[in-house]
């Protein structure tokens, strides 16, 4: 290979810029000197989306030569992998560029993970376009639901829409309708028609499958260069009359047979096939329906477990009193009791100090159950269910543990305001507890507004469903609005998470709070719990509810019933972080006082202060709980869901807990000189 020419490529390759779009429009320019790189018998091979990367890897005599390659990480940097293999030698380095653009650091590994997205042929022209238009199209996606990354999505539209505008560079969209990716669609249609191996229905469905692929392709062109729908996507539309009928030239007799069979005796067998389908099915249910209905399905009825448990109950204490020996005659009336009408197995709460063994107690919440299930259809009891783990307690749990931080960082920039002669060492340790602080506050705000995304019917409610909604049920929109107003004000929130829906649902609950003159008052003005002559009268709370509690099962099961056991451990795996996190602010909070009389360089002999013992063994048991939490999960959630960030965010929250109490720790068991009156200022 020429000496001459390897140089080009290793300085072709290594090469940096000072920004994301100054290195694209480099390589784009370039890109006219592929047929000089393939004189030279240098081959540049277009790689897309191998692991998050797509450039191109350099070929020459059979020999891997330089591998320039562009990635779209997680964290929402970018990075460019730069490989260059000289004789014996290997340089290999990545250039990252922030979330502006511009150029930050190097460094010789890859710090983060890149962004997953679906391989569609957006630009064939060049590979670092077709990754910028397929991360374009995941980021459009996402916006529907609210979590897109609105910066992300404004530098790529700019840097596009840059490359349109400019006579130097060249993309596909500036062919609009002939797009090269959209001439790519037109020619696979021809060449699978020509596939003598396919028949018509497998050819109609590789069809329909390529023109969601364009569609995907219209929409993400079309919103990132602010095309005309009448100009751009409706010509391509109209031309698919002109595709068919070539289409049906090339195979006319099979096409119009297959055409005929679709709309005439097609409908026919489609129908038949169905019915065979779904035949033994209904056969099953015919049959077998009236019995599980009376005999065994509990939620439709439960008369029929209610009186197998109050048999069995009965005998269970016929068998008990035969064993310690009553008395004939109590037995007799025991016996009786358990038959009367009095429903089976509610039995009364034993004396302070009595024992009941686990089997008894076993049997008891069998008892229980049969005593629920009587009370309450299945739906309804699923739903109470989903109302108290989700509809309620996550968002109370995120805004305890957001108010305890709240609490925390009053109480430190106190300590700070109001000690002006604090050793420079706790200084600088409360001014790095107030930046952990705000990151923990970040992470809350993030995971509800995650939240709120995954359960779009039980929070947010968004077809209008639930008859029982009150004040408190949205009290989490009000909450998280309260966050997203402060974390913007410090600029700590990088794109206004809360989408319109969630913005208006904040509106219309606060509409709904009706002040009282006391707190009792207010909870009586807003929820019918508390307007309840007797607020423990569990009858007239069910009325009220069972429709609501019906509804949030139908609702939650909307969902994949394969997805929901995931869902629902992902969700408590966050709160019960969450709720770490809360227990561990409390703990903060209690000791910061210690801390501050302790480094309060006016305060004497102060060097025998020390932690509570009590505090340091909790910390022990909640930093042990929140690696466990996360660890025993953390596989699943990073290998399966590769558009959440839930696992870089939990390490984060965990780095910050970790610093915190080996500098805690520091400060407990350093050793101040101040008997002669010197200021120890080292900071940590």
């Amino acid at each position: 290979m020429d000496p001459k020419l390897m140089i080009e490529i290793s300085d072709l390759v290594m090469k940096s810029a000072k920004s994301l779009d100054v290195r694209l429009a480099d390589l784009l320019k370039l890109e006219a000197l592929k047929k000089e790189f393939t004189e030279g018998q240098v081959e540049p091979i277009a790689v897309h989306n191998f692991n998050g990367f797509s450039g191109y890897n350099f070929w020459a005599g059979g020999n891997l030569i330089a591998q320039l390659q562009m990635s779209s990480l997680t964290s929402g940097y970018y990075t460019f992998w730069k490989k260059v293999f000289l004789e014996e030698t290997v340089q290999e380095t990545y250039d990252y560029y922030n979330q502006d653009g511009e150029f930050v650091y190097s460094s010789q590994s890859l710090d983060g993970q890149s962004l997953f997205y679906n391989s569609i042929n957006m630009d064939p022209t060049s590979p670092y376009i077709n990754h910028l238009y397929n991360v374009l199209q995941v980021q459009y996606e996402q916006a529907e639901n609210g979590m897109g990354e609105t910066k992300r999505i404004a530098l790529l539209e700019g840097i596009l829409n840059d490359f349109l505008k400019r006579d130097d560079i060249f993309i596909g969209a500036k062919l609009r309708r002939k797009d090269p990716a959209l001439i790519n669609i037109i020619n696979e249609i021809h060449r699978v028609e020509k596939d003598p191996v396919l028949s018509w229905d497998e050819r109609q469905k590789v069809f329909s499958g390529l023109k969601q692929v364009r569609r995907k392709i219209l929409r993400t062109k079309s919103r990132a260069h602010k095309f005309n729908g009448l100009l751009y996507q409706a010509p391509v539309t109209l031309y698919d009359a002109k595709v068919k009928l070539d289409v049906i030239k090339k195979r006319p007799a099979d096409n119009l047979f297959g055409i005929f069979k679709k709309h005439t005796w097609g409908r026919l067998v489609w129908f038949g096939n169905t019915v065979k389908d779904n035949l033994g099915f209904s056969v099953a249910m015919a049959i077998y329906g009236p019995f599980t209905f009376y005999f065994i399905s509990q939620p439709m009825n439960p008369h029929a477990m209610w009186a197998v448990g109050k048999v069995r109950s009965a005998y269970i204490d016929v068998i008990d009193g035969l064993t310690m020996e009553e008395d004939e005659e109590m037995l007799v009336a025991q016996a009786m009791d358990k038959v009367s009408v009095k429903q089976a197995g509610i039995k009364k709460i034993p004396d302070a100090g009595v024992h009941e063994d686990w089997d008894s107690r076993m049997s008891s919440f069998k008892a229980m159950q049969i005593a629920y299930e009587e009370s309450m259809v299945f739906a309804a009891r699923m739903g109470r269910i989903e109302q108290m783990e989700n509809q309620f307690m996550f968002p109370l749990t995120a805004e305890s543990a957001w108010e305890e931080m709240e609490r925390y960082l009053k109480a430190v920039k106190s300590a700070l305001e109001y000690n002006k002669n604090l050793d420079g060492r706790f200084r600088a340790f409360l001014e790095s507890e107030i930046e952990r602080t705000h990151a923990h506050q970040v992470y809350i705000w993030r995971k509800t507004a995650q939240f709120f995304n995954d359960h779009p019917y039980i929070m947010v409610d968004q077809d209008d469903e639930q008859p029982g909604k009150d004040y408190y049920v949205g009290r989490g929109f009000v909450f998280m609005e309260k966050m997203t107003n402060k974390l913007e004000k410090m600029d700590l929130a990088k794109t206004p998470v809360l989408h319109e829906q969630i913005e208006k649902l904040a509106d219309k609950f606060k509409s709904l709070k009706k002040e009282g003159d006391s707190i009792m008052e207010t909870l009586a003005r807003n929820t019918k719990l508390f307007r309840q002559q007797d607020i423990y009268d569990t009858d007239e709370l069910r009325s009220n509810l069972q429709r609501h509690w019906e509804v949030l099962f139908l609702q939650q099961n909307k969902k994949q019933e394969a997805s929901s056991f995931a869902l629902q451990a992902y969700t408590w795996s966050v709160k019960n972080a969450i709720w770490i996190m809360q227990a561990l602010y409390s703990a903060k909070r209690d000791e910061l006082g210690t801390l501050t009389y302790k480094y309060n360089l006016d305060n004497q002999n102060t060097d025998k202060i020390g932690s509570d013992k009590s505090n340091d063994q909790l910390y022990e048991s909640l930093m042990n709980m929140l690696v466990l939490e996360y660890v025993s999960i953390s596989k699943e959630i990073a290998n399966n869901l590769p558009n959440d960030t839930e696992g870089v965010q939990r390490k984060a929250v965990i780095e910050n807990v970790k610093e915190y109490l080996n500098e805690r720790d520091r400060l407990f068991n350093s050793k101040l000189k101040m008997a002669n009156g010197e200021k120890n200022t080292t900071t940590i």
